[in-house]
Parts: C-alpha cells; sequence; structure tokens
C-alpha cells in the first residue's frame, strides 16, 4: 500500500509549520513572505537559515499567495516522492535505525562544553548555539575526531566515491529544557515535535545527524530522544519540519513501526539517518535541562541543496 501526504487528511496533525505559516498569512493577507516569517519567528519556531538573496524574494512576494502556489509544488513533490515508495539511493544508515556508541567526548571537553551551555544558554527559549561562529567553544579536530569514530561504528562502510563533510552552520549546542519550563508546548524551537533533519531539497540525499547529551541520565531525569524507526524513503513537506503526531500515520504505511525511547549517558553518541523521524523526549517527572551537541554529516556533492554558498567556508572536511 503506498499512500501520499495529500491522501492523508484525516490523519494530520493539528499543526505543522506549513499549517502555521498559513495560519499567519491568512491573519494577514498583506504581509510579505519574509513578514510572515518574521512573524513565525517570534511565535518561537525555527526554520532553515534564509541566504540573503531569498530574504530579498521573500520581501517582493505576498506570503498568502505565495504558500497557496507553495502548496501545489509540495503536493505534486510528495505524489513524486511517496514516503513508503522503492528508495532511490544508498543511505548511510538506514532510515529509523540508529548507532549508540559510548563515551565519544571525555569529562574534560564536556566540561568546556557545558561551561559555555550555562553561559550562552541559560535562559528559556534562547535558540542553539552555532559553533562554528564561537570557535572556542570545540576545537574543529574534536568535532573531525567524533565524526570519524561515528563514521566507524556505522554497519556498512561508505560508498568509496563519497566525501562526508560536517555542515558548519548545522553543528549546534542546544539546551533543552523540561515541560516544567513550559506554560505551553509553542513553536518547535525545543524540538518537542517530530521532525527529520533533511529538507525538500535535500530530500533523500544521504545524511547523518550526531546526537551528544552532556549530562548523565538523558531520557531518564532529563530529556531526551525518540524515533520512529519507520524506514521512511523521502521527505514529508507537511510533517517534516514538525509534526505533533505523525506516529499513526507512518504506522498505515509501516504497521511494524514502534517509538523507541533512547537513554544515554554524558558524551555518548547517537547516530541516525536524516530522514529518521525524530523528537525530544520528555516526561511530566523529568525536572532538569539537558545539553547536546549536535552534528550533521553529510556528501560534498550534495552539500548545494543546503543552501551552500561557499564550500570551503560552509564545510569542514572529515579527514
Amino acid at each position: 500500500m503506498k499512500l501520499s501526504m495529500s491522501n492523508s487528511q484525516s490523519h494530520s496533525p493539528p499543526e505543522t509549520l506549513q499549517t502555521e505559516l498559513l495560519r499567519l498569512a491568512e491573519l494577514h493577507p498583506t504581509y510579505s513572505l519574509l513578514q510572515v516569517h518574521e512573524l513565525l519567528h517570534g511565535n518561537n519556531w525555527h526554520t532553515e537559515d534564509m541566504t540573503e538573496d531569498q530574504k530579498e524574494v521573500y520581501r517582493k512576494l505576498n506570503a498568502l499567495q505565495a504558500l497557496q502556489a507553495m502548496r501545489s509544488v509540495s503536493d505534486n513533490f510528495q505524489a513524486k516522492f511517496i514516503l513508503n515508495s522503492p528508495p532511490r539511493k544508498k543511505q548511510w544508515l538506514a532510515t529509523g535505525k540508529y548507532v549508540h556508541v559510548c563515551d565519544v567526548i571525555n569529562s574534560e571537553t564536556i566540561g568546556e562544553l557545558l561551561s559555555s551551555c550555562d553561559r550562552l544558554l541559560n535562559s528559556v527559549g534562547t535558540p542553539p548555539i552555532k559553533v562554528f561562529e564561537n570557535p572556542s567553544i570545540i576545537h574543529q579536530s574534536a568535532l573531525q575526531s567524533i565524526v570519524r569514530i561515528a563514521l566507524a561504528s556505522l554497519p556498512d562502510s561508505l560508498p568509496p566515491s563519497s566525501q562526508p563533510v560536517i555542515l558548519k552552520k548545522r553543528t549546534l549546542l542546544r539546551r533543552t529544557f523540561p515541560p516544567s519550563c513550559f506554560e505551553s508546548k509553542v513553536g518547535n524551537t525545543n524540538n518537542q515535535f517530530w521532525h527529520q533533519d533533511s529538507n525538500i531539497r535535500f530530500n533523500d540525499c544521504p545524511m547523518l545527524t550526531i546526537w551528544i547529551p552532556l549530562q548523565d541520565r538523558s531520557g531518564e531525569t532529563r530529556p531526551g530522544l525518540q524515533i520512529i524507526d519507520s524506514p521512511v524513503s523521502y521527505f514529508s513537506v507537511e510533517h517534516g519540519d514538525s509534526s505533533p503526531d505523525i506516529f499513526p500515520f507512518l504506522s498505515q504505511l509501516f504497521p511494524d513501526s514502534r517509538i523507541v525511547s533512547i537513554e544515554a549517558s554524558a558524551g555518548d553518541c547517537i547516530v541516525f539517518n536524516g530522514l529518521t523521524f525524530h523528537q525530544t523526549f520528555t516526561t511530566s517527572v523529568m525536572a532538569e535541562h539537558r545539553d547536546a551537541l549536535l552534528i550533521r554529516v553529510l556528501d560534498r556533492e550534495s552539500a548545494h541543496r543546503f543552501s551552500i554558498l561557499h564550500q570551503e567556508e560552509d564545510l569542514l572536511s572529515i579527514a
């Protein structure tokens, strides 16, 4: 059975990034697409960074008209790339799977990273810190070493033609607060909803996300990580950016789907595919925040699909 997202309206979550953009545009029908995105960010939603050229285009477009036109493009894309269609490309790690490697960061480096988090991420709602814009946080050789360990842990070697690189703008330090710190779940800046790390342009190009908690008992007393083990083949335009409840739909496509809650200790490394649906895992009894280092690794050949303007400036080789 193959179902497109447009045929799943009865299962669509009530609030996704796309529906929130459209809601704001309908509230402000004269606003430009850039103005609506600015409203979105003010409501604690996070989207991929825009280039200056993109901002200039968005400034000239009426938001409501543009979003209605984009909806048609998105529907056409999803009709072509149905989530449970056979994959086109060889992935570095199968979607829905993850690898857990213990102690990839030593205690001294963990302490330095925690100090940076305490200094830069000490209030609720602060966006993640871009590590390469703050080079004193961690040396790039340490990041390269982490990635080499992660790649060596994969069940299969990368294809010989692969050129894995670190995507600098998506190498982040993030502090995630427990539910008790929020009056309500607003936006997606706390990563509390299901999402994928790819996007419509990157789609099924190979990508790995490396997630490293910096405190013990992640997933127990502190916010953790959950993944859905569905082997999706492509990016979901409707749900890939943020979706409160994608699991019932994925269970239709993949009846054996499970939600997997991952527990990890400080310095452990969790590796998963950029197409894998995942979210922050929290419970009502969690009372402490969790800090994490996130690294995104992709193939140099497809990096331009992540709005890379200058490869030498925006990417870091693993070698």
